[in-house]
């Protein structure tokens, strides 16, 4: 007499498969998102052209009615790829800060992204004013929506060397200029500040 065994619960091989054929496409996305890279946004060279000096650099600047100097010196300078996140987009970006002693007006950084020059003073918290390199004239808002002219002057061989921004109204902070004038490979050249001061550059030294 022949025994036969019956399983209780009968194996399901479709199920089976779904499950691993699932299980595996959900480790493949997880790793594929662990593992995918993040695009870098660096910083514009047009921007470096005017900004980007290395520690030694230092610039004298004379005052136009009272012909004091004053001596800006940058005495350190980071660069750095970050992270950046929100909702929206994810990348790394890349970011300098020069951080700028001045004998006259608050020690102060200029940091460097994609292609804008922010301020920024240890005095306060928060960004105080930014200053947009676009190519070609442009009017935009920067600093509580307060009108920026962003003015490009005198090209060279396809190359702006002078740039020119100037705030409509007043300064997001009485410590920044409301009026710059910067040079290709030299940096401002000369500063108008709320309280009239009116600085012009007589010498200086770049290390780049």
């Amino acid at each position: 007499m022949k025994t036969h065994y019956t399983s209780k619960s009968p194996i399901n091989n479709e199920k089976v498969y779904v499950f691993v054929l699932s299980f595996l496409i959900l480790c493949s996305i997880l790793y594929s998102c662990k593992k995918s890279p993040r695009g870098t946004e660096y910083i514009d060279e047009e921007v470096k052209a005017f900004t980007n000096f290395r520690e030694g650099t230092w610039w004298a600047y004379e005052h136009a009615t009272q012909h004091w100097v004053d001596t800006w010196k940058l005495v350190a300078y980071e660069n750095a790829i970050t992270p950046y996140n929100d909702t929206r987009q994810q990348f790394n970006e890349e970011k300098i800060t020069l951080y700028i002693e001045s004998q006259q007006y608050d020690t102060f950084s200029m940091r460097l992204e994609s292609r804008i020059v922010h301020f920024w003073t240890p005095k306060y918290l928060g960004d105080f004013q930014a200053v947009f390199f676009h190519y070609d004239d442009d009017s935009i808002y920067a600093c509580d929506n307060n009108r920026f002219l962003a003015i490009c002057r005198d090209t060279l061989n396809g190359n702006c060397i002078r740039r020119e921004f100037k705030f409509e109204s007043a300064s997001c902070s009485s410590i920044f200029p409301t009026y710059t004038q910067w040079s290709r490979d030299t940096g401002l050249i000369r500063m108008v500040y709320p309280n009239g001061d009116s600085l012009k550059l007589v010498a200086c030294k770049i290390v780049r």
